[in-house]
């Protein structure tokens, strides 16, 4: 999954590192910013937490960590950033070794969808997170012609 950012490459990396900013667009990381080996627990509500340790840290280009979310095998997720231009990015999302890559899919389209709004200055409500979510599994489902959902990985 791909997405073009309004910002420079470093200001979207800092976003995928700083607690302050994974807050608005992904979840609570309970560290002050996630580092090279390091680990973390992600909060993505009062009670939901996955775990993660970081695999890849290239500042400012790659990030690879593993997801370990609750009654999930742990998979991999890869952030690759390139400058598309001065004060852009384009940010690709891999995310491999999934069950359902179909509702990965459209749960990594709604993270994207809120770091860009974050991105500009303008938060989105988190309690607006799962608005157009099942819209987007059959959006998804559909386009792939439900190999998402056979393969184990995503990468649109």
């Amino acid at each position: 999954m791909h997405v073009a950012l309004p910002r420079p490459v470093e200001d979207v990396w800092q976003a995928l590192t700083d607690r302050d900013h994974t807050a608005k667009w992904l979840g609570r990381i309970e560290v002050d910013a996630v580092a090279s080996g390091g680990q973390f627990d992600l909060w993505h509500d009062d009670e939901v937490r996955s775990r993660h340790a970081v695999l890849q840290w290239r500042p400012p280009r790659l990030l690879t960590l593993t997801w370990d979310f609750p009654e999930e095998r742990v998979s991999q997720v890869a952030f690759a950033l390139a400058e598309a231009g001065s004060s852009a990015a384009t940010l690709s999302v891999h995310h491999q070794g999934l069950d359902d890559a179909v509702s990965y899919a459209a749960g990594w389209h709604r993270h994207l969808h809120y770091l860009e709004a974050h991105l500009r200055g303008g938060d989105l409500p988190i309690d607006d997170f799962w608005t157009e979510y099942d819209e987007l599994v059959q959006f998804y489902d559909r386009q792939q012609l439900g190999s998402l959902r056979r393969g184990r990985s995503f990468h649109p």
